[in-house]
């Protein structure tokens, strides 16, 4: 594995450590917060409920009972460039 993959995979690790800690923080202790974690665009879909909408989403989401979520494994990997590019051109395309 080159030196340029080892630094990709030791970013994408940190960044999904990182997000995994502030979005389950947020989800647990301050779920008003959660829209700023969302695309204004964002769907959800939860136990076949449709909700669109970071705004929506975070009402629907403070409707929930309490949590409190313990994470135990987290498996993340870099993205391609080439899969950026095509969700580069697809966001735009859109």
């Amino acid at each position: 594995m080159s030196a340029d993959s080892i630094l990709k995979l030791d970013q994408a690790c940190s960044a999904a450590e990182e997000f995994q800690k502030l979005f389950y923080e947020s989800f647990d202790k301050r779920r008003t917060v959660l829209d700023k974690l969302y695309m204004e665009t964002a769907t959800m879909v939860w136990n076949g409920n449709l909700v669109e909408g970071s705004k929506e989403i975070v009402k629907f989401l403070e409707t929930l009972p309490v949590s409190e979520h313990t994470i135990d494994l987290l498996d993340c990997h870099p993205i391609l460039e080439l899969a950026k590019e095509a969700m580069e051109a697809y966001r735009f395309a859109s």
